[in-house]
């Protein structure tokens, strides 16, 4: 099988955003951690639901539920590495924080695909 480069994306939002919604329990998720890894290991692990420490485990779920209930986004952590797994031109270059429940279908596209009809999100990278 052939390697080349996918496309990704994420709706990233800040840590200070974050922190304006649930500062105690960003608090408690950056302590944690600090005791056991670096946070681009914990992103990378987060990433993957590979979390093997279970206090960090507990304070990262208690921070997305928190931030869930307050704004009705789901909240993730990822991690990306443009050097080894990317390119130059990513926007994204470590531990990010992305939202989902962002986007919802308007009337018509909900119509047309209640009509029998698929809309796909499709992407595509392009070397010049």
């Amino acid at each position: 099988m052939s390697m080349g480069f996918g496309s990704n994306f994420a709706e990233t939002i800040s840590e200070e955003s974050i922190a304006a919604f649930c500062p105690d329990e960003l608090g408690k998720l950056v302590e944690a951690v600090k005791r056991v890894m670096s946070w681009e290991d914990f992103a990378s692990e987060a990433q993957y639901d590979d979390i093997q420490d279970e206090d960090i485990k507990k304070a990262y779920a208690e921070l997305c539920n928190k931030f869930h209930d307050e704004t009705g986004l789901g909240l993730y952590i990822g991690f990306h590495n443009s050097e080894d797994n990317g390119s130059s031109y990513d926007d994204i270059d470590g531990a990010y924080w992305c939202v989902d429940g962002v986007w919802q279908q308007t009337v018509r596209a909900k119509k047309f695909e209640k009509a029998g009809h698929k809309i796909q999100r499709k992407f595509f990278v392009t070397y010049g």
